[in-house]
């Protein structure tokens, strides 16, 4: 970090070059590109698993299966640890286990001035708190321990709807939604494209098709895309792997929030369906319009782990987003008691040409969905760093509060700004009005 001072350059940090957002984990013309790939440790005990920022979701997964633990982390084995911690992260069991980062012990990182700190619940706990879902405005990690929970076989099945019964679908999510805020073993993975929409049920004991999706079961489907399972939480994260399909070779994401509304959902699709018609016929893209709940148990995890960036309420989220390649999350703060869903919508595309139509199309689908929730009077501020889109100012959507402290404890470990002023782009503070 002295050199990268020294010579005034830009610099770019990359764990899994996961990021759909440009520059965020490259540098397009010049500067040093930190890529910390080679930072591959693994090490675990019943307690804890500690693991080099170079790591993918994926290898870590593999490296502890048969030994009778597992980290809460990403549902995509090819994701990087680093961004996915960094940014809050989505895990399966949410309400389990909270976010991705709520489940950290400790991070070892490098500072502007080069030292070598730690940041856990005893020491820099003002830093420790920021790096969970902060992102990279405060130093490089290059080391993560975690909270190791057991790895005990759970229950997962996905099936395929003809794209006529979506509304229908709806119904039945609403009616899951209240009642998994009853029971913190269950989650949902709900995409809906042009022609076919997946729904797939994931339960955190080995109980086959369990009441709480009750509202699915009568629904006629046209396929099991993944058969009833009882397996290791491994075998699930290899299952949905193939959920977002073929990845062609762009995409980039965005997000937004709302309190759950069944106007909101059916309006809003009804738009996503024109963009993305448009979208197919105009420059071939691929979109689709996906669903994730966030309980009020998720959201309280983050106070009994010593806190977190984010500033959700300990009431049930809402959380509305659009990406470009995988139909996932995105947490809302929920200004009332309510329960929380997530909307999430993608686009994938080919050719460089169509990069701006790409994200038109992307901004129009979140636009949609934003517009129709404010003026059904359910949209809500807060954005997913790990789904937002680089045009997004997410450290805002955080609130004053939170936003204050991240900027304070920026100020602590970096007084000169180096990651403010020479990261070539990210959720900057610096960029955040």
């Amino acid at each position: 970090m002295l050199i990268i001072k020294f010579f005034d350059t830009k610099f770019a940090i990359r764990s899994g070059g996961h990021s759909t957002n440009i520059g965020f984990a490259n540098v397009e013309d010049y500067g040093i590109l930190i890529d910390v790939v080679n930072l591959d440790q693994i090490t675990y005990n019943e307690k804890t698993i500690t693991f080099g920022s170079g790591q993918r979701w994926g290898q870590v997964y593999n490296y502890l299966n048969n030994t009778g633990v597992i980290a809460v982390g990403g549902r995509s084995p090819d994701v990087g640890v680093g961004g996915l911690m960094l940014g809050g992260g989505m895990p399966y069991f949410s309400s389990l286990y909270g976010i991705v980062s709520d489940g950290a012990q400790e991070h070892e990182l490098v500072l502007a001035n080069s030292s070598i700190v730690r940041a856990n619940a005893q020491q820099n706990t003002d830093l420790f708190m920021a790096l969970k879902g902060g992102g990279s405005n405060f130093g490089i990690v290059t080391k993560y321990s975690v909270d190791a929970v057991p790895s005990t076989d759970i229950w997962f099945e996905a099936r395929t709807y003809n794209s006529n019964q979506t509304n229908e679908l709806f119904q039945a999510l609403v009616k899951y939604q209240a009642a998994s805020e009853n029971d913190i073993n269950a989650n949902l993975v709900f995409s809906i494209g042009n022609e076919a929409t997946l729904v797939g049920f994931v339960y955190a004991k080995p109980v086959t098709r369990p009441a709480v999706y009750s509202s699915f079961y009568n629904i006629p489907f046209t396929m099991s895309f993944i058969n009833s399972t009882i397996g290791s939480p491994q075998a699930l994260v290899e299952a949905f792997s193939s959920v977002g399909g073929t990845v062609v070779a762009r995409y980039n994401t965005c997000t937004a929030t709302l309190k759950p509304d069944i106007n909101t959902f059916e309006e809003s699709y009804a738009k996503w369906l024109d963009i993305s018609a448009k979208a197919a016929k105009d420059f071939g893209a691929i979109m689709t319009y996906g669903i994730q709940p966030f309980t009020s148990a998720a959201a309280k995890h983050g106070d009994t782990k010593g806190g977190n960036a984010l500033g959700l309420d300990k009431v049930g989220q809402s959380c509305t987003f659009g990406l470009v390649k995988y139909p996932w999350l995105g947490c809302e703060k929920s200004l009332t008691g309510v329960f929380g869903i997530g909307i999430a919508i993608t686009v994938q595309w080919e050719s460089s040409t169509d990069d701006a139509a790409a994200q038109q199309a992307l901004l129009s689908g979140c636009n949609a969905v934003r517009d129709t929730a404010s003026s059904n009077g359910v949209l809500l501020p807060f954005l997913f760093m790990n789904d937002a889109n680089y045009a997004q100012d997410v450290l805002s959507s955080y609130g004053a509060a939170s936003k204050s402290q991240l900027k304070a404890v920026a100020k602590k470990y970096d007084p000169q700004g180096l990651f403010q002023t020479q990261q070539n782009n990210g959720f900057l503070l610096s960029k955040s009005v």
